[in-house]
């Protein structure tokens, strides 16, 4: 159920953010028994955030060459909760319901209040989708997951970053 939207708009280009509450129906790798919805990783409540690709040039994130094309996970932004020490999440083509492999990009985070407070998430093992990161309880964080050269999805899809807080 979508509960609210937000549209961005800088100069002739707008990106739509939409902000669930619960998954909308997708595909991915936590599935809800009897469901074709996806239930986030279990941990402290993360909004899962959707937006469209954008482009710039080719740069290095985190270390790693990386295509240039991106997709901002903010607004909102969000707030480790208390007594929680990591994120885990994942990326999902809205467009064909596809969760993407976690080696077809680098999610980068970045703590609001501090320039230069950022980092990247790593792949989780023994998963082909999911990746995580350390997080402060009480900072405020927004993420953007940056495509590598040859793994940017095609036909300019939305793509949702799902996700838990975790302890």
């Amino acid at each position: 159920m979508v509960v609210s939207g937000v549209v961005l708009m800088a100069g002739a280009s707008c990106t739509c953010v939409k902000i669930y509450n619960g998954c909308p129906p997708c595909a991915g790798p936590y599935m809800q028994q009897g469901s074709s919805q996806p239930s986030p990783p279990s941990g402290g409540d993360f909004v899962p955030v959707q937006a469209t690709l954008a482009t710039g040039g080719s740069i290095s994130v985190c270390g790693q060459a990386v295509s240039g094309t991106y997709v901002r996970f903010y607004p909102p932004t969000q707030t480790a909760p208390t007594g929680y020490t990591g994120f885990r999440g994942y990326l999902v083509n809205v467009n064909t319901g596809a969760t993407i492999a976690n080696t077809d990009y680098e999610l980068q985070w970045f703590y609001t209040a501090a320039q230069g407070q950022n980092g990247c998430c790593a792949n989780v093992g023994g998963s082909s989708t999911d990746v995580s990161c350390l997080v402060t309880a009480g900072w405020v964080y927004r993420f953007t997951a940056h495509f590598f050269t040859g793994h940017v999805p095609t036909g300019n899809p939305a793509i949702r970053l799902n996700g838990a807080w975790t302890p």
